[in-house]
């Protein structure tokens, strides 16, 4: 049996998102999915759960109720982010000790393309590496962020992207302890900019083996849309423009994830807003003028949910 171990690190914030991230995977391959997820309030996604386990290819969810204290942890009062982006740098433990890998994926990322085996052949591939972790690098060292690099105490030139990883669990556990966690952030605090990926970048510093953005693809603007289209097997949306944002919905790269939406929900769009009232105003605006709102399969539908998320909001 080719089966791959699925891990998720969210809270109810992105639980709708991380079904259909979910979803997208395994209604997409031909492998077998053992799904692991570390959740603040598991009882909030016991209904995509059960939808979940209707997959044939599903063996079994494991969620884990997160217990650790990040009240105090950088970067999150007044932030875009909750404590829920710090949850996998504790997989330690949580996981069981007699599995030896899983694929985490953050709840932002979806697969848009058949894949038959493909995940079950890179996870063996990866393991034969020996290498802790599997990622995808996002920037390289240069005189404009070499201090960026200082700050975090990395050696390497590189610096990677943890929005999917393939993870070596035997190693990450000889490696990554609750202990060296709290140390990072007692002395990164003032620094980390990007939160956990940032530790994981000063931890791991180089000691990975590096994935192809075909299993990373994340959206920048602006986009070749051919090269992404024949790139691409799971899509990012890293950046602010969120595709369930009212602003984001309608930029083109958001068609991809609103396909998979569409497919699981009878409402068209659910929407929420990035900034404010005025900001989504001008936005749909602008978009109705050069003829992006036209662009959706379900326009009018967009507008009764635009307008509820305007009436929700009271920025």
């Amino acid at each position: 049996m080719n089966k791959v171990n699925l891990l998720y690190c969210f809270d109810n914030n992105y639980d709708k998102q991380a079904f259909l991230s979910i979803s997208s995977i395994v209604d997409s391959s031909d492998d077998f999915f053992e799904v692991y997820i570390i959740h603040k309030s598991p009882e909030t996604f016991d209904n995509y759960k059960n939808d979940l386990l209707g997959y044939e290819n599903v063996l079994n969810i494991n969620i884990y109720k997160f217990k650790e204290d990040l009240t105090n942890y950088p970067q999150l009062k007044n932030k875009h982010v909750s404590e829920a982006t710090y949850y996998r740098l504790f997989i330690s433990e949580y996981l069981p000790r007699d599995i030896d890998h899983v694929l985490y994926c953050d709840p932002d990322v979806f697969c848009i393309k058949y894949t038959s085996s493909i995940l079950s052949s890179f996870v063996k591939n990866f393991l034969n590496t020996k290498k802790p972790i599997g990622v995808n690098v996002e920037k390289f060292l240069t005189k404009d962020n070499q201090d960026y690099f200082k700050n975090l105490q990395m050696k390497n030139n590189v610096y990677f992207n943890a929005g999917v990883m393939f993870i070596n669990l035997n190693l990450w556990n000889e490696i990554i302890s609750k202990d060296l966690v709290k140390e990072k952030i007692r002395t990164l605090e003032n620094i980390i900019i990007l939160w956990d990926q940032d530790i994981l970048n000063s931890i791991f510093d180089g000691n990975y083996y590096e994935i192809s953005n075909l299993l990373n693809f994340r959206i920048t603007y602006p986009i070749n849309i051919k090269f992404f289209k024949e790139n691409t097997l799971f899509i990012h949306y890293s950046g602010n423009h969120k595709p369930w944002t009212v602003e984001g919905a309608l930029d083109k790269p958001s068609s991809y994830y609103l396909d998979i939406y569409q497919k699981y929900f009878k409402d068209k769009y659910s929407l929420k807003i990035k900034g404010t009232r005025m900001y989504s105003i001008k936005y749909l605006f602008k978009n109705t003028l050069n003829g992006n709102l036209l662009k959706l399969k379900f326009p009018i539908s967009y507008i009764i949910e635009f307008t509820k998320a305007i009436l929700r909001n009271n920025r």
